[in-house]
C-alpha cells in the first residue's frame, strides 16, 4: 500500500515537501490499526520515528517476545478482518524472505506485508530535513554514521558541508559542466592483516592469499584521484585486516583529514587492539568515528579487553559506536547464477551493501561491495566488468565513469552473492 508513495519521495525529499511525505503516509495508514511484525534494531528505530509523528503501533510483534508487549507471530491467525489493518515488516532486507516464509506457512499468504525498512528511510530523511531548518543546525555525526543511510541522504551532506563551513573546489572549471557527484560511503582497505581468524570473514581477509599492509603513498594516490573527481564524500571508512595494527595509520588519518571534500572519516576494528596514545589522539579529532565490530561472544577475556578499549575511549572524548555482532551471514556463492536482470535488479535495490556503504577501494581498484572485494581477495571468482581501474583515467574522464558506476542497476559481481535474501546463518567471529 506504500509502494507509490515511496517512489514518489524517494529520491526527491526536502524542506519544502518533506512535511507533506509525512502526511499522505499518515492519510495511508488512516483508520488501520498498526502491526510491527520485528522489534530488533530497526523495529525500535521505526517505533521511535512513528511516536515523533503522532501515530502508535496498535501491535508488536516477534520471535524473540523479550517484553510483555510484544506478541508471537501466531496472533497473525487470530485476525478476522484483515482490512483492517497495515502490517509492516520491521525488519531489515536480509530477514524479508525469511519471514514471508513463516507467514506463508501459517497459511496467511494472503497477506499484503509492508517493506519498514522503506518506510524508516523516507519518515527519518523527512524528519530530519524538518529538523535542518533550525536555526545553527548541526548534524550529530555519531546519529548520521549509525542511521540505516549512513550518511548517504541529502540532509546529511548539505548539514555537514555548512556547519563545517568547507569551501568546496573542484577541479573542473566549467560551471555549467560540473556535475555534483557525491560518492556513496566507501572503505579504503588499509590492508589484508588481522590478528583474528574468522572463519566466515565478511571482508574475506581469513582467506586472502596475500598478507600485506597497503602503503600510505598508495592509499593517499587512491584517495586523491576519487576526491579528485567527486564534489563530496560523505563517509570514508579505513578498514582491513585490522586497521589498528597499520604502523602509519595515523598518519593516514591525517592524509584523509587534509583532503576537503571529505567529510567523516570512520576506523573500523575488532576491539582487540588497546590504541596507543598517537592514535588516541588524532581520533579526538570531531570527523573521526571508530565503530568497534563488537564480538563479545567470544568469550570474558575479549569483553574485558574491550571494556579496557571504551574507557579509554569515554575518559579521552573519542566518538565511537559499539556494534555489537548478534548474527552473522554467508553471503557469498560458489558459481554464477543465471538470474534474469529484472531479478538482479531487484535484489540489487534492497541490497544495503550495494545502496548505502559496499564501495571498497583496494591498491588503485574500486569495488562494488564487499563480496566482491572477498572474492577477489581470496581468489575464489573474479568479475572485471564491476571494478574500476581509477588510475587509468584523467579526473574527467573518471568522474563520467563513477557517474555510471553509481547509477549501475546491478553489477555482474551480484550474480556470485545471495544478498540480501536467502543468506546462510553462520556462527559469529567464530575462529579457525
Amino acid at each position: 500500500m506504500f509502494e507509490k508513495w515511496f517512489e514518489k519521495y524517494k529520491i526527491n525529499i526536502n524542506r519544502q515537501n518533506a512535511r507533506d511525505c509525512i502526511n499522505e503516509f499518515k492519510t495511508l495508514i488512516e483508520n488501520k490499526k498498526i502491526i510491527l511484525y520485528g522489534y530488533g534494531n530497526l523495529g525500535k528505530s521505526l517505533c521511535e520515528i512513528l511516536k515523533l509523528i503522532e501515530v502508535c503501533p496498535d501491535i508488536i510483534v516477534d520471535k524473540n517476545q523479550e517484553a510483555d508487549y510484544l506478541f508471537k507471530p501466531s496472533l497473525l491467525r487470530t485476525i478476522n478482518n484483515y482490512n483492517q489493518y497495515c502490517i509492516i515488516l520491521s525488519i531489515m532486507s536480509y530477514y524479508i524472505n525469511d519471514v514471508r516464509n513463516d507467514i506463508v506457512k501459517m497459511g496467511l499468504s494472503h497477506l499484503e506485508l509492508n517493506n519498514g525498512e522503506q518506510i524508516y528511510i523516507l519518515l527519518k530523511t523527512c524528519l530530519c530535513e524538518i529538523e535542518g531548518e533550525k536555526e545553527n543546525f548541526s548534524p550529530d555525526i555519531l546519529k548520521c554514521v549509525g542511521c540505516i543511510k549512513n550518511t548517504t541522504c541529502s540532509v546529511f551532506v548539505k548539514q555537514f558541508i555548512e556547519s563545517n563551513a568547507i569551501r568546496i573546489i573542484l577541479p573542473i572549471e566549467k560551471e555549467k559542466e560540473r556535475e555534483r557527484i557525491i560518492f556513496t560511503p566507501f572503505q579504503i582497505k588499509v590492508g589484508t592483516i588481522c590478528n583474528l581468524k574468522c572463519k566466515n570473514c565478511s571482508e574475506g581477509i581469513t582467506y586472502a592469499k596475500n598478507k600485506e599492509y597497503v602503503s600510505l603513498e598508495d592509499i593517499s594516490i587512491d584517495v586523491m584521484k576519487i576526491a579528485a573527481a567527486c564534489y563530496f564524500i560523505p563517509l570514508i571508512q579505513l578498514t582491513g585486516g585490522e586497521p589498528f595494527l597499520h604502523p602509519k595509520l595515523v598518519n593516514i588519518i591525517d592524509m584523509l583529514l587534509s583532503i576537503n571534500n571529505v567529510g567523516i572519516i570512520g576506523v573500523v576494528t575488532n576491539g582487540t587492539i588497546i590504541p596507543d596514545s598517537d592514535m588516541i589522539k588524532i581520533f579526538r579529532n570531531k570527523k573521526i568515528i571508530v565503530t568497534i565490530s563488537n564480538y563479545s561472544c567470544m568469550g570474558e577475556s575479549y569483553v574485558s579487553k574491550l571494556n579496557i578499549i571504551k574507557q579509554i575511549f569515554d575518559d579521552n572524548d573519542v566518538k565511537y559506536l559499539d556494534k555489537e555482532a548478534t548474527i552473522w551471514r554467508k553471503s557469498y556463492k560458489y558459481g554464477k547464477s543465471s538470474e534474469t536482470e529484472d531479478e538482479l535488479k531487484n535484489r540489487y535495490k534492497s541490497c544495503p551493501d550495494g545502496q548505502y556503504c559496499g564501495r571498497q577501494i583496494y591498491k588503485g581498484y574500486l569495488y562494488a561491495c564487499t563480496q566482491h572485494f572477498r572474492g577477489e581477495v581470496s581468489q575464489m571468482f573474479s568479475e572485471e566488468s564491476s571494478k574500476i581501474n581509477i588510475h587509468n583515467y584523467d579526473i574527467e574522464t573518471l568522474r563520467n565513469k563513477l557517474i555510471n558506476y553509481l547509477n549501475a542497476p546491478y553489477y555482474e559481481i551480484c550474480r556470485y552473492c545471495n544478498e540480501p535474501f536467502n543468506t546462510e546463518v553462520v556462527p559469529v567471529a567464530e575462529q579457525l
